[in-house]
């Protein structure tokens, strides 16, 4: 698909086919996240694939639940603390991905979180002290 084209026929979509995602595919989606660039190449980005019980604790963790328990891949982005730079490099990581996953065919859609420390637990990320 045309670059341009990704960009501008993309649309969020929360119901999905329930059709596997080929690991070929996953992996093309990972790597345009990891691709991406970043401000002062710091790479602040980290990517947690959500599976199995995992899963279940990330849905009730965000503002959409329905979109994350419906879908064959579910990746969440962490980050170093930085504040906007690295906040602009997260949009362009999760833009990236959901653009490489629409290129081949594979609708998806950004879930904000509205439980961070839940989040935390559900991924067994330890905040740093």
């Amino acid at each position: 698909m045309d670059a341009l084209l990704a960009v501008a026929s993309k649309r969020d979509v929360r119901a999905y086919s329930g059709e596997p995602i080929p690991p070929e595919a996953e992996a093309w989606i990972l790597d345009a996240g990891r691709l991406s660039g970043s401000a002062r190449n710091r790479q602040p980005c980290r990517f947690v694939v959500a599976e199995g019980d995992a899963r279940a604790a990330v849905a009730g963790a965000v503002y959409g639940a329905g979109n994350v328990l419906g879908a064959a891949l579910v990746v969440t982005i962490t980050a170093t603390p930085g504040g906007g730079l690295v906040d602009f490099d997260v949009g362009r990581v999760a833009q990236s991905m959901m653009l490489a996953g629409w290129a081949q065919g594979i609708a998806s859609c950004p879930n904000g979180i509205a439980d961070p420390e839940g989040l935390r637990r559900a991924l067994g990320i330890v905040d740093p002290e």
